[in-house]
C-alpha cells in the first residue's frame, strides 16, 4: 500500500534574510495595470494588460507586438487561456477575442463569432476546446 509523503512547511523560525525574493517593477519592463497571467507550454509567463500583452521569460518582459498586416482589435488585454498545443487564446477590454500561436494572432470580432455577453473567464480543456464564461453563463 502507497502511503502519501509528508508535506513540509518551511521553517517558521528562518529569518526574511534567510530567503530569496525577486521582485520585478517598471523599471525592469514589467506592465502595470495586470489582469491576468498564464504559463504556456514554452514555459513563457504571458501578461494580460490594459498596457498591451507582454511575455516575461524570467528574465526580461517583451510586449507583444502584432504579425505585419494584422490589426487588433485593442491594445487592452483582459483574459488569458493557454491550451495543450502551445496556443494562447486572449480575450480584449473590448469583447473580442484571439488566438495566439508561434507569434501570430488571429482575432474574432465578428458578433457572430463572439458570445452575446461579456466574457468573464477563459478555459481550455486537454484537447484544446475554449470555454468561455460570460455575465449570461458558459
Amino acid at each position: 500500500a502507497a502511503l502519501p509523503a509528508p508535506a513540509l512547511a518551511l521553517d517558521r523560525e528562518r529569518a526574511l534574510g534567510e530567503l530569496h525574493h525577486t521582485a520585478w517593477t517598471a523599471k525592469d519592463g514589467a506592465p502595470s495595470q495586470i489582469g491576468a497571467l498564464a504559463q504556456t507550454k514554452d514555459g513563457y509567463l504571458w501578461i494580460a494588460s490594459s498596457r498591451g500583452l507582454f511575455r516575461f521569460d524570467g528574465v526580461q518582459f517583451e510586449a507583444y507586438r502584432a504579425q505585419e498586416g494584422a490589426r487588433l482589435p485593442s491594445y487592452s488585454f483582459e483574459l488569458l487561456a493557454p491550451t495543450p498545443d502551445g496556443g494562447l487564446w486572449v480575450s480584449f477590454r473590448t469583447g473580442s477575442l484571439g488566438f495566439l500561436k508561434d507569434g501570430r494572432i488571429t482575432t474574432l470580432t465578428r458578433p457572430e463569432e463572439l458570445p452575446p455577453a461579456w466574457i468573464t473567464a477563459l478555459a481550455s480543456d486537454r484537447d484544446g476546446r475554449l470555454y468561455v464564461g460570460t455575465q449570461k453563463g458558459l
